[in-house]
């Protein structure tokens, strides 16, 4: 179970979620270095219903929303993946996305932080990675403020240059 902290709280996502994506979801600032830009409103609509569904894997998989402790305001998400694509057995893949107006307050390494503690906690991770885009040094300065490490290059089809993956243990963690 993902844990509070002292600025937020995590949960599932909710169909009434749907208004508070278009400022992560739907900024190009946000989504500068995802595979297609920002999403329409039926692309929204259609990345919420999955993660929706996402309350059926056990806790900490899935994403969760990046709530204010004090208001319940959506900030962003946090992930825990299992994709069998693009991990190896014992790993998991975590992900964040902030919206604008959040950025710079520490809340993307809060909350990966909370993640990484609770996957801690679920016998069958026993490392994580995250892939990330190599001109992206926000995200990757959260990693390495997880402990995590640039490990390899990664390509994936359609690209035109390499991601970089980075990882730790879960064994390093204190």
């Amino acid at each position: 179970m993902i844990r509070s902290t002292s600025r937020m709280s995590f949960r599932r996502w909710r169909i009434e979620d749907l208004p508070s994506l278009a400022a992560v979801l739907g900024d190009p600032d946000v989504m500068r270095f995802s595979d297609h830009g920002p999403l329409s409103q039926q692309e929204q609509k259609a990345w919420l219903a999955a993660r929706v569904n996402d309350a059926s894997k056990p806790n900490p998989l899935g994403s969760y929303a990046i709530t204010d402790i004090s208001t319940d305001t959506v900030l962003g998400y946090v992930s825990l993946n299992d994709d069998p694509n693009r991990i190896a057995p014992g790993e998991a893949e975590i992900g964040f996305r902030l919206a604008k107006a959040f950025w710079g307050n520490g809340f993307a390494t809060e909350a990966t932080i909370a993640m990484v503690e609770a996957a801690n906690d679920f016998e069958d991770i026993h490392r994580i990675i995250a892939i990330v885009d190599p001109n992206n040094l926000t995200s990757a300065r959260v990693l390495q403020k997880l402990g995590m490490q640039f490990e390899r290059e990664i390509m994936f089809d359609c690209y035109d240059y390499p991601d970089h993956l980075y990882a730790i243990s879960l064994s390093k963690m204190s």
